[in-house]
Formats: C-alpha cells, sequence, structure tokens
C-alpha cells in the first residue's frame, strides 16, 4: 500500500526532552501494508489494524509536529495507561509485562486492556 501520514494529539508523556506537551498536535509516516506484502526495512502496520488503532505509543525523533518514528519502535494499544508498554529494555509483552503494567495478570484483563505485539518487522 505504501506510507501513511499518522496524525494525533499526544495524550501522554512517559519520556522526553522537553519539546512536547500533553495535547500538543503530532504527525509521523507509518508504512501500511496487507499481510504478505510486508516491506523489507521500514517499521509497518497491516491496514486492517491501522483502521481499527485507537492509540498509538511510540518513540519518536524530530521537531513537533513533525517527527519519525525512533528505531522503529511504535506499539498500538486499546487503552492509555499509567506506564509505558514500551520498555527501554523493549521487552516485548506478555503475561509477566501485562502484570507489571496493569497491576494484575493478563487473564484477570479485558483483551482490550493487554498490549498487543507489533514487531512483525523485526522477524524473519
Amino acid at each position: 500500500m505504501g506510507y501513511a501520514l499518522i496524525e494525533g494529539r499526544v495524550v501522554k508523556i512517559f519520556r522526553a526532552d522537553g519539546k512536547l506537551a500533553v495535547g500538543d498536535p503530532i504527525t509521523f509516516d507509518l508504512f501500511v501494508c496487507e499481510p504478505g506484502d510486508e516491506p523489507t526495512g521500514p517499521a509497518f502496520i497491516y491496514f486492517h489494524d491501522f483502521i481499527n488503532a485507537k492509540y498509538v505509543e511510540a518513540y519518536l525523533n524530530g521537531s513537533p509536529p513533525n517527527c519519525k518514528l525512533a528505531a522503529y519502535e511504535f506499539i498500538v494499544v486499546d487503552a492509555i495507561s499509567e506506564r509505558p508498554y514500551l520498555s527501554v529494555e523493549q521487552r516485548l509483552p506478555g503475561p509477566e509485562l501485562a502484570e507489571e503494567i496493569t497491576g494484575s495478570s493478563e487473564s484477570e484483563k479485558p483483551e482490550s486492556q493487554v498490549a498487543k505485539a507489533w514487531w512483525q518487522f523485526w522477524r524473519p
């Protein structure tokens, strides 16, 4: 398919250099494709997941509002949390991380409150 311009507003900041504030507009490019049509190189999201996304947590570089994904690090989440889904250690969300983030086990939370991994672009 190709690149899509992601446009939105900052709703939560976990780590920053002071260039962004809650409510600021933000934009960045993300490659959108269909399963089986994945690009080699850039971060991507499948079209179905893209149109159903509610929130995106991402590491960003650049001068707001025009930013770029830093090291292709992003994750689509259904709900805002008090702690980041992405960590400095770049751990994939799983039962242990879900418990650390939400304070209860993954089985106790509705699916919409458990992070979903979008790391396909690094898998062989």
